[in-house]
């Protein structure tokens, strides 16, 4: 029986007993799976002028807040019960949500310790494994993961979660591992093609990569990861105009998307758009002005529009910040060949790409890769 047809029984029900808590209870949150947030509102008062002291219409109202994206009002209502006493993990679990999308996540973890003692549900012990990898403690997150795992091998989520985890704290085996497993469950999972992709991109297999980073963009459009690394091997194939609008769609996503900003500054100054190329570095300054690379970006804007003098200063404030940043070393090496007279940044790219950047032997390819997924796994989770 669909949901609409058990909503139709359940109000002939409760025509007959008008007073009835349990057909309400259920009418609402019936209401609330068929995403009628007005209907079940409607049930709501109607209970609540019956019933005003039910605390299970007290935690229905904190849902239907939540499902308004009122969090704040969400936790007071949440944090009404806990304080009067009324402790359940699914209470804990709430006021736990709530606090993370209002940017409290200590507070959730205390909730959600406390949520999962009470009862280890999936659902409670996945987002705990998320806070925890909110707040860096990667290997309490893994622990988390690994029991959850274990206790429920065909949830597709935890088998991810853990995946981009491991991505991020470079055990690349253990990576590969758990996004296959999880693709196994679900061949859509967005984590699980998006660590795939980002592990054929650090080798080099661009079609592979393209075809994870695709497939995780037909679920979801809105991912800056997705976005950033079709961009990047857009950028290393030289289709300019598809890795311009991955890179414009992830900063709408994220206006402050470091490797997306430097990314779009290569790409202007590869297409002999200077201009573009220095707004876009210098919107990077005014994001973080310890980020290297916009200086080595500026820098090399000087170059081509021959600034000596201006160069040099940028050169030396991204070498101070990073002594390795590729665009302060490339930067360096155009003032070393006097490149200012080139006319055009992409007759260089083709050997730069391939080309040394530093004594260990580096190239900028494998830098510009290292350091997106290094600033990826501290800043987007």
């Amino acid at each position: 029986m669909d949901i609409s047809r058990k909503i139709e029984r359940l109000e002939l029900f409760l025509e007959q007993d008008k007073d009835n808590l349990n057909l309400m209870l259920d009418l609402i949150y019936l209401s609330l799976d068929a995403g009628s947030i007005d209907i079940a509102e409607n049930y709501l008062y109607r209970a609540q002028q019956q019933h005003p002291e039910s605390s299970q219409l007290i935690y229905l109202s904190g849902l239907i807040s939540c499902q308004r994206k009122n969090f704040e009002q969400g936790l007071i209502t949440f944090n009404s019960l806990l304080s009067a006493g009324v402790r359940s993990a699914s209470i804990l679990y709430q006021a736990a949500y709530c606090n993370i999308q209002l940017g409290n996540p200590e507070t959730a973890l205390e909730r959600l310790i406390h949520a999962s003692e009470l009862s280890p549900e999936t659902e409670i012990l996945y987002l705990l494994a998320r806070t925890q990898y909110q707040l860096k403690n990667f290997e309490l997150a893994v622990s988390t993961l690994t029991a959850l795992a274990d206790s429920d091998a065909k949830y597709a989520p935890a088998h991810s979660l853990l995946s981009q985890i491991y991505m991020d704290i470079e055990q690349w085996a253990d990576a590969q591992a758990s996004a296959a497993k999880a693709l196994a469950l679900d061949p859509n999972n967005v984590t699980a093609n998006i660590t795939i992709g980002f592990i054929t991109l650090n080798s080099n297999q661009y079609d592979q990569a393209a075809r994870h980073f695709s497939q995780a963009l037909n679920v979801n459009d809105e991912s800056c990861r997705t976005h950033l690394g079709l961009a990047i091997i857009d950028v290393f194939q030289q289709r300019y105009v598809e890795a311009e609008q991955h890179l414009l769609k992830a900063l709408s996503l994220q206006n402050d998307l470091l490797p997306g900003i430097n990314l779009l500054g290569w790409l202007y100054l590869l297409t002999d758009r200077f201009a573009l190329a220095r707004d876009v570095f210098d919107r990077g300054v005014e994001v973080d002005r310890s980020y290297a690379e916009m200086y080595g970006g500026i820098a090399i804007v000087d170059i081509l529009e021959k600034d000596e003098t201006a160069a040099r200063k940028n050169v030396a404030i991204a070498l101070r910040l990073d002594k390795m940043s590729y665009a302060g070393n490339f930067a360096k090496i155009l003032l070393l060949q006097n490149a200012q007279r080139l006319s055009q940044a992409e007759k260089v790219w083709k050997n730069l790409i391939s080309s040394p950047i530093d004594d260990t032997g580096k190239t900028l390819e494998q830098a510009v890769i290292e350091q997106i997924r290094a600033y990826l796994k501290v800043t987007l989770h």
